[in-house]
């Protein structure tokens, strides 16, 4: 008896109009109303994100950058600018994750530069090792690379789930980026609330800052948790908007708005759903209109 493989799953499904959102809990009526009540308030589609424990951070980290690649072009290239410059402050002494890291930025450069994702135009690519290799044979088989749309190319270059690949090195940099917010902010009682995030996680029993951000917001395929959320927004300046969908209830979507922003400027709006102890990402109509300064 041959073997047979078990197909692998894709980091990121196609984009779908809500009505397959539907037909997946067609015999859950409470469901089905959720998802009716989401076309009311305008959301148009959604994209299943991978479930291997890193799904909040992968589909904050694709919408996000859809978002900024899709927008205006003046949009487009101011925040792709300070998304650039946030995570160029990253480090991670692995030198596989530093290469893919590296890699990472280069790609936002392009789009801060207004090349789209990826500079189609450049001759000088050295595509023999690496996660340059994984991207350039991942977008071979989706066509000529100098007729792909900026979504088209940054789809395909998030297909390869490999430890160099982009997909794992913006995880790493979301979860990198939390962490050094939180450890940064850890005595500020404004982000929390009224309560610092340290009192915050001794009284759930979580540790110190440092512990938490240990053994919780930096290993990969740790599930995110709600502190997550606050500190991920601040250390980006981005918008978070999160409905939940589940067969109880009514709705319920939490905001999760910049405290602190760094101007006066409209902000992007990342979409994402929760249904129990997963995220997938929203498409919201007029979603290349910016949150509000």
């Amino acid at each position: 008896m041959v073997a047979q493989s078990t197909p692998e799953i894709p980091n990121l499904g196609v984009k779908e109009p809500l009505d397959t959102l539907q037909l997946e809990f067609q015999y859950c009526r409470q469901f089905c109303e959720k998802v009716e009540l989401l076309k009311k308030q305008g959301y148009t589609g959604w994209r299943k994100s991978r479930g291997d424990g890193n799904c909040f951070y992968r589909s904050f980290g694709f919408s996000l950058l859809e978002y900024i690649a899709t927008a205006p072009k003046e949009l487009s290239t101011r925040w792709a600018a300070s998304l650039f410059v946030a995570l160029s402050k990253l480090e991670f002494a692995d030198k596989a994750e530093s290469d893919a890291h590296r890699f990472l930025l280069e790609h936002l450069a392009n789009l801060r530069d207004g090349k789209g994702w990826r500079d189609t135009s450049s001759t000088n690519d050295n595509c023999s090792s690496g996660p340059r290799k994984l991207w350039w044979g991942i977008s071979s088989t989706h066509g000529n690379r100098s007729n792909m749309s900026v979504q088209d190319q940054l789809f395909a270059s998030f297909m390869e789930s490999g430890p160099q690949s982009l997909d794992l090195a913006l995880v790493r940099a979301l979860r990198r980026a939390t962490a050094d917010f939180l450890l940064t902010n850890a005595q500020d009682p404004e982000l929390g609330g009224g309560m610092t995030w340290e009192l915050s996680l001794e009284a759930q029993g979580l540790g110190t800052p440092e512990q938490f951000c240990r053994e919780v917001v930096l290993p990969m395929g740790n599930d995110a948790q709600t502190l997550v959320f606050r500190n991920l927004v601040e250390a980006l300046g981005v918008d978070l908007h999160i409905v939940g969908l589940d067969n109880k209830g009514n709705l319920f979507p939490e905001d999760y708005r910049v405290l602190r922003p760094a101007n006066a400027s409209p902000r992007p709006v990342v979409h994402v759903q929760l249904r129990p102890g997963h995220f997938d990402i929203l498409y919201k109509s007029g979603s290349a209109q910016a949150a509000p300064p």
